[in-house]
């Protein structure tokens, strides 16, 4: 089972009164709105809940995951485990590769961002959640820029051999 945002918000206050270490991952699903345009609502839910999924796979050792809303997931990690952060995003990174080669249609992508609680003393979790957003859309910014400049360069593309076609 996937923890909400209120169960979320529970485990973090708890973490905040322990001074216990902790990492907190933002997760956000790319391009839901196109699949479920492009090949309907039950298709956009089955991209969820094969991220939760996959989720839940690689983050099941003393970890919470969490579905904040929408496409939006925060998997919670601490006993230990936030000193894997990276090393669990990479595994995770590679689940998912070799879920969308399963795939000819739906590819997942996934933008995230993490931060540790360790990084600045004194922070509050809810600061610490904003670092790991922020982190986050700057990912998907960065997606969206690289997947927006080919989107124009195939359009460019079938415009040039639309006109090289109609030149003749």
């Amino acid at each position: 089972q996937t923890a909400n945002r209120a169960q979320s918000a529970l485990l973090l206050q708890e973490l905040d009164s322990k001074k216990s270490p902790y990492s907190l991952i933002s997760l956000d699903l790319d391009d839901l709105k196109n699949a479920n345009d492009k090949y309907g609502h039950q298709a956009g839910d089955s991209m969820i809940v094969k991220l939760a999924t996959l989720l839940k796979k690689v983050f099941s050792e003393n970890a919470l995951v969490c579905r904040m809303g929408g496409d939006e997931f925060l998997v919670i990690l601490m006993n230990g485990q936030e000193l894997h952060t990276v090393e669990l995003l990479e595994q995770f990174q590679q689940n998912l590769q070799e879920e969308n080669k399963k795939s000819d249609t739906l590819h997942i992508h996934v933008s995230y961002g993490y931060a540790l609680s360790s990084e600045v003393s004194g922070q509050k979790a809810d600061q610490i959640y904003r670092r790991a957003d922020e982190r986050m859309y700057h990912m998907k910014e960065v997606y969206h820029k690289i997947h927006d400049r080919r989107r124009k360069g195939i359009d460019k593309e079938e415009v040039l051999t639309v006109q090289s076609e109609n030149s003749k």
